[in-house]
């Protein structure tokens, strides 16, 4: 047996539905209640429609911002990095200086004192000379200043004699204001530094300048 009677009345065909409680509801309230529900569901939907395109729009615009942030701190990083490296560079060259300059000293200083360290040992006074006067051949006249102990060794070693048998007119001064193993020489055409103190800044000027030229 159907659930829907048919009644025809003046008013119209009426469509009466019976439920399980036998409850009575016109089909045309149904619609009605319905169509409020679609019209809703549509809002909804819209709104979702809405709510995503906006949530999409806000992750490309958050996006860009965070690349744009990120690009500017991967500058910002990169820019202090190369100062960095620049400074390091900098005090590098400084330190290598610095480093040249060191060794120089100490070398200076290693070959004083073993020059001194032989001095004190024995008289050197000899060969000193000898060097000395391969610079001013030609003289006529020369004057040799030397230590007092020089001196004395000197004679004592025949050394004296035959330097002044190399010149026409020669004379050895005694000063004890130069250190032993070291002479000046004075003669017609130039002098001669041959002081111990001398010869160790010599050595010196050759060292720096041969870092010099390592450098450049």
């Amino acid at each position: 047996m159907s659930d829907v009677v048919k009644l025809n009345l003046r008013t119209g065909a009426v469509k009466i539905k019976f439920n399980s409680e036998f409850d009575a509801v016109p089909e045309d309230t149904a619609e009605n209640e319905a169509a409020p529900a679609k019209e809703e569901d549509y809002i909804q939907l819209q709104l979702q429609n809405y709510y995503d395109k906006g949530f999409q729009e806000a992750q490309k615009l958050t996006a860009t911002e965070l690349e744009k942030e990120y690009t500017q701190r991967l500058i910002e990083k990169t820019e202090e990095f190369n100062r960095i490296l620049a400074a390091i560079e900098s005090n590098l060259s400084e330190y290598e200086q610095s480093f040249d300059s060191i060794v120089t000293e100490v070398a200076v200083i290693i070959a004083e004192k073993i020059v001194r360290h032989e001095i004190s040992k024995e008289s050197v006074i000899s060969s000193t000379l000898r060097e000395s006067v391969k610079k001013i051949l030609g003289a006529n006249e020369v004057i040799i200043k030397i230590n007092p102990r020089d001196f004395a060794s000197l004679h004592s070693d025949q050394e004296g004699v035959l330097l002044e048998e190399s010149f026409s007119k020669i004379k050895f001064e005694q000063d004890d204001k130069i250190e032993a193993g070291g002479c000046i020489v004075e003669t017609d055409i130039g002098s001669v530094d041959s002081r111990i103190a001398t010869q160790i800044s010599e050595i010196k000027k050759h060292l720096d300048n041969h870092f010099n030229n390592q450098v450049t």
